[in-house]
């Protein structure tokens, strides 16, 4: 085979030279050369368009090398030709390219200019093409040319190359140019540092020689085509794969001494990408288009796409006889049309043998063959002179000499067969490596399977659901492994309860979903199964076995069984509904227009379950999870002890009957039990006949209606449906308040107490004077004086008609119409004060501004949320909106709107009979 040499600059000690394979002096190009590769002397640097001579079909050489030196310089003129060009296989296709004269040899693939860093470089194009071109440098800094230069003419372009680097310069990207690159107009620019001998001026970039690889590749559809501008480039099918201009084994070869470093400058113009490799060396990248690398990569193939340029260093080996080194695509791409012979994207590096080594058998054994059938393990070794020793190792290759020594007769080819026992576990590589005497050789190695007698690893166990009343069945799952045991496919599974182990194989088999290392396991514990358990925890125990027979240990999950509902642990007394009786008009405390059911706790007695919904009926009970939603207190169900609610809309409660009315109320845990509905209720109570529930007291002596008890103006009385009952008796012994007393305030405050005010002085048994300005407050068995007006800015002149407290405010009128101290304004009996504390107090209802009549007089307050509930002293009082109302009727004021709140006269309260509601409070 006749190889044409690749040139390369050779740098030594700092001095730039020229090192020519052959008669011409080429950088980064193939010369046609007939002869093998000799070393010239060291010359001067060539002119800066230093061109070659076309010859035969060996004339198939890379482009000529154009340099300049360091300063503003202009380079020979590019001629943008069509030529032809002849492949391997005899065939011609068209070519374009560039020539540096008007006559000059056309390739795929421009001539290599060279500039050094920092020169102003001016460079003219000459069209010779049927169409408009122009240039583009990559990498430079410079306006990309859109426009060109028509056929026939010329354009000249400036830049300055101001880094180093190996760069590509193609067709510029005028509208519908795409092809011209693909036809072969492309070069490389090596733009040099001022530090000869190195690639970036850096040494770890420093080499001894550099050679520039043109890639590139021809589609004899497009080439041969009668317009290439019209041929679609998604069709692009290239069939040569060419290195500087020619394939293989027209490439040349790259004459190197041995133990040198070569700069491989790869500058892809193809169309497709690219994995260069050097087959016997690695590579170490150092530069990527144009640009260092912070750090230097070692690989064996680098990838490259179209348009890029790659910078690697080969380290030439040592060798006593001298070695060509393939340079490659590794993709593969070493065809030449139709040819089955060996072609492409091709080349060597042609290493010369090295005079320094001494004589000597410098190569070892070479071992081949290497296998083992489970019992001997074999190979064979040969060698130029006898092999006299061999040796093995499992996994781990040690120093030569420290292996597993291997019996044979010597001799230059020998087979060697060992007993050996396999090793346990899942994949081994047994190695083996022969001896001369002199040096050893390489390893050789065999990957194998040893046994397995460990069982597969069962890992991530889950159960769905984990938790359960026994309603469903529960899914077994979990992943079989036994890739670290020996790799063998899983072929079985299965799972067994609690503690009773019955045997390896006799367990509720497991579905495998796949004959692999690693598999799914799935199976069932039926319905009937989960049911009979007991209530509490399980265990579920699951393994996996092998192809080998062997089963793995078996881990274990947790199943909880919960049959048991939640409760609510204080029944009736749990459940809180507000406001309680309802007209299906007032207000919750909150301000809405709601009733809301509360329950304080609701707990489930299950270990490791929770309370996962609740639900309300309203007087009759149906199926489980029909009820109205309850929300949790804290925002979600998820504990084992909650408190929940539920707002029903005061247009629902309207339309329920007058008259007591049970609400139900009941929770689901996570296992999927209800608690028993009927363990927790509360009845309440609707009337929309009065409009109103309220605690009262009368200014008479005279009994309620519906009322047996004996009566009198100390009395609390309560107002139901069905009557009124007696409420508190403030002459009971246990308060000690005279049967004379008049209570003129009351607030009532629930479980914790209430406040009362008098419209006369009265003294109490225990406790002494309570004057009719003060409020006292009863909690537990005790009184307290609250608020004593005396000391607050009420004395004398001051006539307390009514007082309230809501929210721990003091809300209270002036019977006479005195103004007290810091309100505003004129006084009126029928105004309200809140107390600010001290001496200070603030109107806060202007019985005027809201419409009252001149004769209204406040004889009752109560504050329920925001609302302002009044009774008036005067038989007749005159309310915007309601006409005429009496002085045993309660009126409510909210968002502006006056409405009766309790039609006292319609139930049998009237002034004829004593029975005028004086203090009152609305629950």
């Amino acid at each position: 085979m006749n190889r044409r040499g690749i040139t390369m600059k050779t740098h030594t000690r700092g001095v730039a030279a020229t090192v020519a394979a052959g008669a011409l002096t080429l950088s980064g190009s193939l010369a046609a050369l007939g002869g093998p590769a000799q070393a010239a002397a060291p010359t001067a640097p060539t002119a800066r368009s230093a061109q070659t001579a076309p010859t035969a079909r060996t004339a198939r050489t890379a482009p000529t090398t154009v340099r300049a030196a360091a300063a503003p310089i202009t380079l020979p003129d590019l001629y943008a030709r069509v030529g032809t060009t002849t492949l391997p296989d005899s065939s011609a296709v068209p070519v374009w390219g560039y020539s540096t004269s008007a006559a000059g040899p056309v390739t795929a693939g421009g001539p290599t200019l060279e500039v050094t860093a920092g020169d102003v470089v001016t460079i003219t194009l000459n069209n010779q093409l049927g169409e408009d071109t122009g240039l583009l440098f990559q990498g430079q800094k410079m306006v990309p040319d859109r426009t060109g230069v028509a056929s026939g003419g010329s354009k000249t372009y400036t830049f300055t190359a101001d880094q180093p680097g190996t760069f590509l310069y193609e067709a510029a990207l005028l509208p519908n140019a795409q092809h011209q690159v693909a036809m072969g107009l492309y070069g490389a620019l090596v733009v040099r540092p001022a530090t000869p001998g190195t690639a970036y001026g850096t040494p770890e970039t420093a080499y001894d020689s550099d050679v520039v690889l043109l890639l590139g590749e021809i589609d004899p559809a497009l080439n041969n085509a009668t317009d290439p501008a019209a041929f679609d480039l998604r069709d692009y099918k290239p069939r040569y794969y060419l290195i500087n201009g020619a394939a293989y084994p027209d490439t040349g070869a790259i004459a190197s001494p041995a133990g040198e470093t070569v700069l491989l400058r790869y500058v892809n113009g193809g169309l497709r990408y690219h994995s260069m490799a050097v087959l016997g060396a690695g590579q170490d990248l150092i530069g990527v288009d144009g640009s260092k690398l912070d750090f230097a990569r070692h690989y064996v193939a680098e990838t490259f796409g179209p348009g890029q340029t790659a910078d690697t260093l080969v380290t030439t080996p040592s060798t006593q006889d001298g070695v060509s080194l393939p340079v490659y695509d590794g993709s593969f791409l070493h065809a030449n049309g139709s040819q089955n012979a060996l072609g492409g994207m091709l080349t060597t590096i042609d290493v010369a043998p090295d005079a320094g080594l001494p004589a000597g058998d410098f190569v070892g054994p070479v071992t081949s063959q290497v296998a083992y059938d489970g019992t001997d393990l074999t190979a064979e070794l040969t060698d130029a002179t006898d092999v006299v020793q061999a040796e093995y190792f499992v996994d781990v290759v040690g120093g030569t000499g420290t292996g597993t020594a291997m019996t044979f007769t010597s001799g230059t080819t020998v087979t060697v067969s060992e007993p050996l026992t396999p090793p346990a576990g899942q994949q081994h590589v047994l190695y083996v490596r022969g001896f001369d005497g002199t040096t050893w050789g390489p390893v050789s190695s065999y990957l194998f399977t040893g046994i397995d007698d460990t069982g597969p690893t069962t890992r991530s166990p889950s159960l769905k659901p984990r938790l359960t009343n026994g309603s469903s069945g529960v899914a077994v799952s979990a992943t079989a492994d036994d890739t670290a045991s020996g790799g063998s496919d899983i072929t079985a599974a299965e799972y067994y309860l609690d503690a009773v182990d019955p045997g390896e194989g006799n367990g509720i088999a497991m579905d495998v979903n796949v004959a692999a290392p690693v598999a799914s396991i799935d199976g069932m514990i039926l319905q009937p199964d989960v049911v009979a358990l007991t209530e509490e925890a399980h265990i579920v125990w699951i393994r996996s076995q092998d192809a080998s027979g062997v089963w793995g240990t078996a881990i274990s999950t947790q199943l909880r069984i919960d049959k048991t509902g939640p409760t609510i642990p204080l029944g009736t007394d749990a459940i809180v509904v507000d406001p309680d009786p309802t007209n299906g008009r007032t207000l919750h405390t909150s301000g809405l227009p709601i009733m809301r059911v509360s329950v304080p706790i609701m707990e489930d007695p299950g270990a490791d379950s929770s309370i996962s919904r609740a639900e309300l009926f309203l007087d009759t009970v149906t199926a489980d999870g029909t009820g109205v939603p309850m929300q949790a207190s804290d925002g979600v169900f998820n504990d084992p002890s909650e408190g929940g609610y539920s707002d029903i809309p005061l247009t629902t409660i309207r339309q329920l009957s007058d008259g007591p009315h049970t609400v139900y109320v009941h929770a689901r845990d996570a296992a999927g039990n209800w608690g028993d509905a009927s363990a927790a209720s509360r009845v309440f109570t609707v009337d929309k006949t009065g409009t109103g529930v309220l605690r009262f007291s009368t200014q008479g002596n005279a009994s309620p209606l519906g009322f047996a008890g004996k009566a009198n103006r100390a009395v609390i009385y309560q107002w139901t449906v069905s009557g009124q009952v007696k409420a508190i008796d403030l002459t009971a012994k246990k308060y000690g308040v005279p049967r004379k007393a008049d209570v003129d305030g009351f607030s009532h405050v629930g479980k914790k107490g209430f406040f009362v005010s008098f419209s006369t002085a009265v003294r109490i048994k225990g406790f002494g004077l309570v004057k009719d300005e003060d409020v006292i407050k009863r909690t537990g068995s005790r009184w307290k004086l609250w608020f004593d007006g005396s000391k607050h800015g009420l004395g004398r002149r001051f006539d307390l008609g009514t007082s309230s407290v809501n929210g721990g405010k003091l809300y209270l009128s002036i019977t006479n119409g005195a103004l007290p101290p810091g309100a505003a304004g004129p006084g009126d009996d029928a105004d309200v004060y809140r107390w600010n504390g001290g001496r200070s107090y603030t109107r806060v209802f202007d019985a005027s501004a809201s419409g009252l009549s001149a004769s209204a007089e406040v004889d009752g307050i109560s504050y329920q949320g925001t609302a302002l509930h009044l009774t008036f002293a005067s038989t007749r009082t005159s309310v915007p909106g309601l006409g005429v109302v009496q002085d045993e009727d309660v009126v409510r004021l909210a968002d502006g709107q006056w409405s009766l709140y309790f039609d006292g006269t319609h139930l049998g309260l009237d002034s004829s009979r004593s029975l005028d509601v004086d203090a009152f409070d609305v629950p």
